[in-house]
Order: C-alpha cells, then structure tokens, then sequence
C-alpha cells in the first residue's frame, strides 16, 4: 500500500494525480485475463475487494457476484469513486490492515 501511495499518485495542490503516463493507465486498463470468471472461482485465500460507492455501475455488479460465487470473498462498499484509494489513501490502507489484521 506504501508503495501504491509513494508510486501511483501525486499531490497537485487541488487533489492528487497519476505519476504515470495516460498511455500507460491505458494499456493496463484496455488488457484483462482470458477467462477471468473461471479463474476467479479458484481463489482459495480470503480476499477484501473494496469498491467505491459512486464507480461504474459493472463494478458493484461483478464484485458481488464474484462474492456471491466465492464464500473466501469479502466485498466492502466505501465512500468515493471509481479511484477511491486515490481519494483517500488513508482510509483505504485501514480498511485492508483491519482485514489483514483480522
């Protein structure tokens, strides 16, 4: 998570930015596993997936069903958008030291 804070984003005095170039948060954005959902139904180790509560309405949708269909999957709704951890790092590091704190 440290390294997610001191890499990802930037402070630009109004919020924060990406560190990296558009074009690359393209290429990782426009990529995804082949067969996803069946390799999701493999995850054996308890797993938190936040989301942000004013995402893109798939998010929510295939979080809960990816939860629904995996008993070792937690899924947790938090205040923000889309890029939440980036909203409110802080926040965010809590919630996954709670989880892996158990």
């Amino acid at each position: 998570m440290q390294s997610y804070i001191e890499h990802a984003i930037g402070d630009c005095g109004e919020g924060v930015v990406l560190k990296c170039r558009p074009s690359r948060e393209v290429e990782i954005f426009s990529s995804f596993p082949r067969r996803m959902w069946a390799s999701l139904t493999q995850v054996s180790t308890p797993s938190l997936v936040l989301y942000g509560e004013s995402t893109y309405p798939f998010v929510p949708q295939s979080v809960q069903r990816w939860a629904e269909g995996n008993r070792h999957v937690n899924a947790t709704q938090v205040p923000g958008g889309h890029c939440f951890m980036q909203e409110d790092p802080a926040a965010c590091s809590q919630q996954v030291e709670a989880f892996l704190l158990g």
